[in-house]
């Protein structure tokens, strides 16, 4: 009769996604992860959010130049007919333009095309 390692592994890792602390020490041993082990249970909630008052010295910087972020964001518009043309997902492996591509959230690819078609630098680094 044969062993099966891999399916042995797969089994185990498992049995202890029950057992978080467990979990933690083997993937570390495989090699699969890095675990922070904390002396206390941390509280997921936002400092800041709609509806609670905001950072002071985020939204008076932010406040500051309302008006600058609004006519950029105004001068992407006349690159819509380009932005449309990407698709949201592209096959596999491809190596084309996509919205959803794990580098860039959509407005920074948007901000990061139209910086550059507007400015038009000699180096892009």
């Amino acid at each position: 009769m044969q062993i099966n390692t891999v399916d042995i592994k797969r089994k185990l890792l498992r049995y202890i996604d029950n057992f978080p602390t467990l979990k933690g020490i083997a993937y570390s041993l495989l090699g699969k992860a890095h675990p922070i082990f904390l002396d206390y249970l941390p509280q997921g909630r936002p400092r800041y959010e709609y509806g609670i008052q905001p950072h002071a010295l985020l939204n008076e910087r932010i406040n500051k130049y309302r008006s600058v972020f609004q006519s950029h964001l105004e001068a992407f518009l006349q690159y819509y007919d380009n932005f449309v043309q990407i698709p949201k997902i592209a096959k596999p492996k491809s190596t084309l333009p996509r919205w959803e591509n794990g580098w860039l959230s959509s407005l920074d690819a948007i901000a990061l095309y139209s910086f550059l078609c507007i400015n038009r630098p000699r180096y892009y680094f």
